[in-house]
């Protein structure tokens, strides 16, 4: 479900040879280890970058951890379940939903018919 996207930065060469430095340590490529570096920076603040984008009316999409609980906790309460409801529930885009559906059905046991999610039986 994790997709990546790539971008390009520019470090001074003070920054560029610690990152040097952490190559066989913190990752196996300079892009690795700026990767771990950023990861990790954004998982120990992610309440306060929360509360920037908040300032600015931006929300963040849950975290795959988020939306696997609020699935299993959904799924153990409907049979029969409309797509854009279980979006709004899960607060995700109805395209993720249709997505992940592969994976979902088999963790869930559940399928699409039409504009429905619903448990098998």
């Amino acid at each position: 479900m994790t997709d990546t996207e790539r971008t390009t930065i520019t470090l001074s060469n003070y920054h560029m040879n610690i990152i040097k430095s952490l190559i066989g340590i913190k990752g196996n490529t300079a892009a690795s280890v700026i990767a771990g570096i950023i990861s990790s920076w954004m998982d120990q603040n992610l309440q306060e970058i929360k509360e920037h984008l908040q300032m600015k009316n931006i929300m963040l999409p849950p975290s795959e951890e988020e939306i696997n609980k609020k699935l299993e906790s959904i799924m153990e309460s409907f049979e029969k379940l409309k797509l854009d409801d279980l979006a709004k529930l899960c607060k995700i885009d109805r395209q993720l939903i249709i997505e992940n559906i592969s994976y979902w059905s088999k963790k869930y046991n559940i399928i699409i018919s039409g504009d429905y999610i619903i448990k098998k039986k």
